[in-house]
């Protein structure tokens, strides 16, 4: 009995995994879990006063809504002037176009970047600034005057090189569809004559009996 007391006593006083003593908690291993991962933030062009998606809002309405509706009434009312101005506005507004399209990794950079566009849209757009009339008449009729044989000539060497390249791609299309037709119909030919001839053997085995 007194061994056995002993043994029970030294069972009590061995750590191990299920034992602790009446005064301590129960050990429970530490759990490490990793912390959430946020998605990247995705970096805005510049930094302004007006958040990003309302300043891109305003600027494709006076950009864009307002001068198109603009456009329209002005050819509905065949208004020469009118049309003539907003010809020379959407001129201007397609060179800014590509340029701001083209030197997006370097505006993205600029502070305010939006608002000093809804400033030089407004300044486009409305009539009491005239700011489109004054840069076309300033930067790009001039330029065009000097390089408009040199454009017309790429522009008709791009659309016969464009309209040569395109005949060539659709007699690429229709030899290599006739050609993938003829592979197709051949194969399907092979696997169905071995069932034709076993089909017709084996009607003219049936009518012989």
């Amino acid at each position: 009995r007194s061994s056995g007391c002993l043994q029970y006593f030294f069972e009590l006083l061995a750590p191990g995994p299920h034992s602790h003593t009446p005064h301590s908690a129960p050990h429970t291993p530490h759990t490490f879990t990793a912390a959430p991962r946020t998605a990247p933030q995705q970096r805005t062009m510049g930094w302004g006063l007006l958040p990003v998606s309302l300043a891109r809002f305003a600027c494709d309405v006076l950009g864009f809504m307002y001068p198109a509706l603009a456009s329209a009434k002005a050819v509905i009312q065949e208004d020469g002037p009118c049309c003539s101005q907003w010809l020379t506005y959407w001129t201007v507004m397609a060179v800014f176009a590509v340029f701001e399209n083209s030197s997006e990794w370097l505006v993205s950079w600029v502070p305010m970047y939006f608002e000093f566009k809804i400033g030089f849209v407004c300044w486009l757009v409305l009539p009491r600034f005239q700011g489109a009339a004054r840069i076309y008449e300033r930067l790009i009729y001039p330029y065009f005057l000097e390089y408009e044989s040199h454009v017309d000539a790429h522009i008709d060497k791009a659309s016969s090189q464009a309209r040569a390249r395109v005949w060539s791609f659709v007699v690429y299309l229709v030899t290599e569809g006739s050609k993938m037709a003829g592979e197709q119909g051949h194969s399907l030919l092979t696997l169905l004559l071995p069932f034709l001839a076993r089909s017709r053997g084996g009607g003219g085995g049936g009518g012989d009996g």
